[in-house]
């Protein structure tokens, strides 16, 4: 009779203690869930103030000289100060487009402020044109925030952003190819190194365990050739 009476109170004990556990997780969760979305909300909100100022900066861009003119010193001040100021605007609005935690929008406005930077390099003779497709760019990154926000698919690569974007991606490419080429050509030469390093210890090695000296071991021997033969005259050539 006691174990009846005992074990419904350690089964309510046991029932409390689970729904206490995953209540408290769940409001963890939602606790976190919660803060990421105000940090991401806040992140939309200060990219598209950047956007906003960009569009406005663009408006006051100077002209750019012709390609060959007699620019002045002061003209020439003036475009790399607006270049300057421009970039003020994308060093935040890279920032918080990187707090966007949907991968697709994510990459598409990091792509668009990529080419924001570098967009006066793709349509250099035509200065003007190169303005409005900036503009575009911009329009085409709200576009997709809006289309976002509203639950809505993110919409496809604009006329201008693919333009402008796969000039920037040959160009990422043909850099991340040669820093490949690169390492792998350090890489040939660091095993090449250690397996140098090797022969050497166990020439050495053989060689000691022989009864010789250092210097007597056969790649001992190469090197005081090669030096030798580096500080030979080459030979004349005889007159005829």
């Amino acid at each position: 009779m006691e174990w009846a009476s005992i074990i419904p109170v350690l089964l309510g004990a046991l029932v409390s203690g689970v729904a206490g556990y995953f209540g408290q997780r769940w409001q963890a969760s939602h606790a976190e869930r919660g803060r990421l979305q105000a940090k991401q909300d806040a992140a939309v909100a200060a990219l598209a103030e950047e956007f906003l100022r960009i569009k406005g900066h663009l408006r006051n861009m100077p002209e750019v000289p012709a390609e060959g003119s007699e620019a002045s010193a002061e003209q020439w001040a003036a475009v790399r100060a607006w270049h300057d100021s421009l970039d003020d605007h994308l060093g935040p609005a890279t920032v918080a487009a990187q707090a966007i935690r949907d991968d697709q929008l994510r990459t598409r406005l990091l792509q668009t402020l990529e080419v924001l930077e570098a967009w006066r390099d793709l349509d250099s003779d035509t200065p003007y044109m190169a303005k409005w497709t900036a503009r575009s760019l911009i329009t085409h990154s709200v576009d997709c925030i809006g289309a976002w926000q509203r639950g809505e698919p993110v919409p496809t690569e604009s006329r201008d952003f693919i333009k402008t974007w796969n000039p920037q991606k040959q160009k990422k490419d043909e850099r991340e190819a040669k820093l490949r080429e690169r390492d792998v050509a350090f890489e040939r030469l660091a095993q090449e190194r250690a397996h140098l390093e090797k022969a050497l210890e166990l020439s050495t090695a053989l060689t000691l365990a022989l009864g010789g000296s250092v210097g007597d071991s056969p790649l001992g021997a190469m090197q005081r050739d090669l030096v030798m033969t580096d500080a030979e005259e080459p030979p004349k050539h005889k007159e005829d």
